[in-house]
């Protein structure tokens, strides 16, 4: 069952269809079915790598402080 990663809103949807015409994301409605496709594990980590705060922003604000 292929996967997708939505760039706007950081979510996972997936799909049972072998073949679609559209895939609209179910949280935000971005069209997804020119991005790539995905296994579960893969989608996971992909939505738990840019779900995570930005580390190097938060040294750069403390710096500022």
């Amino acid at each position: 069952m292929p996967w997708k990663f939505c760039p706007t809103c950081k979510e996972i949807s997936y799909s049972a269809a072998t073949h679609y015409d559209a895939w609209p994301c179910p949280h935000c409605g971005r069209e997804l079915r020119n991005e790539p496709e995905y296994d579960i594990k893969q989608a996971k980590a992909l939505r738990e790598q840019n779900s995570q705060p930005d580390t190097v922003s938060k040294a750069e604000e403390q710096e500022k402080k």
